[in-house]
């Protein structure tokens, strides 16, 4: 009985040593018998296109499919490439903006390169290239034009639904005379605020909507901080921009399609960086006129005498008084 009880503990610990060693597979390794931890989705990693790059496919005739993502009004008003796809899906981050996208994919996953095209290449052009790899698109036929339309350079190849000759311009020379027969005029400075800062027209207001970093966001943000002021009956509004480009004919007729009178509006033609220095007596900048930095030193004075030493316990009061 005793050598019975002791097979039967012999038997159920050979079972168990058993049941502890994995299976074995027909070829002889060890199957697992736990599964390993998930592997976590990589980063998606964007790829650009620079403006230089795009461009010289265009010449080539091997465009890539394009695909602009800009709001409606810096399409038609900032421009966008010849052949361009205009969805206005800008910032492709809802799912009826992401709807906008969902007629091109079939042609995204057909063509040989996509490029997508914001104003800056940022937030929304990264969002599209999401969308488009959920979609099935080969994440390596997908690109990003580098710094958007904010940075494209190439004139010959880049279309403006609102021609320059829509606007209204006015010369250095009238704005000059506004300034000095102080006719009413509100000048609306959009550069960058550091170049508002080292010279800017006196009198004028600074709406700091095209910084370097700017991206659409930021330029209607800045511009509708002045609507109000756009669309009073009797306005009278100069535009200033560096050089009266694109940026401010974008300007103008955001504050168009918002209810300001064309004839309300002008832009400054050239801009400031064409501002005539004969005018600079109507530029207000950080560094002294040069009449002020010729100018004489004041007359020295002399020194106030030395008082005579008080009586011995009596206060003394310096010559310019207790404040001195």
């Amino acid at each position: 009985m005793k050598h019975l009880f002791t097979s039967l503990i012999l038997l159920l610990c050979a079972a168990l040593l058993i049941g502890c060693v994995p299976a074995a597979t027909p070829g002889g390794d060890a199957v697992p018998t736990a599964m390993p931890p998930a592997t976590p989705e990589p980063e998606p990693e964007y790829q650009y296109m620079s403006a230089e790059d795009a461009f010289t496919y265009i010449r080539l005739n091997h465009a890539p499919l394009i695909i602009d993502l800009q709001p409606q009004e810096y399409f038609d008003s900032s421009g966008h490439i010849d052949g361009a796809i205009n969805t206005a899906a800008y910032p492709v981050n809802t799912d009826a903006l992401q709807g906008k996208l969902a007629g091109t994919v079939d042609a995204a996953k057909n063509a040989e390169a996509v490029l997508l095209v914001d104003m800056a290449g940022k937030a929304g052009a990264r969002n599209a290239f999401d969308y488009y790899i959920a979609a099935g698109v080969n994440p390596e036929n997908l690109y990003i034009l580098k710094n958007g339309m904010l940075g494209w350079p190439y004139h010959e190849a880049k279309l403006l639904t609102v021609q320059p000759y829509e606007a209204r311009y006015v010369t250095a020379k009238d704005v000059r005379n506004m300034l000095r027969k102080e006719i009413p005029v509100e000048i609306l400075d959009l550069r960058a605020a550091d170049a508002y800062s080292a010279a800017h027209l006196r009198s004028s207001g600074s709406v700091p909507a095209f910084a370097a970093d700017a991206d659409a966001y930021d330029v209607r943000t800045a511009l509708s901080a002045e609507i109000g002021c756009t669309q009073k009956p009797d306005a009278n509004i100069v535009l200033v921009t560096t050089s009266g480009g694109d940026d401010a004919l974008l300007a103008y007729d955001f504050y168009v399609k918002r209810g300001a009178a064309p004839e309300a509006l002008a832009i400054l033609e050239g801009g400031m960086d064409n501002w005539p220095s004969s005018y600079k007596h109507y530029v207000e900048t950080q560094e002294p006129a040069e009449g002020e930095k010729d100018a004489k030193e004041p007359a020295k004075t002399e020194a106030p005498a030395t008082p005579a030493p008080a009586a011995k316990g009596e206060p003394t009061i310096p010559p310019g008084g207790i404040m001195g």
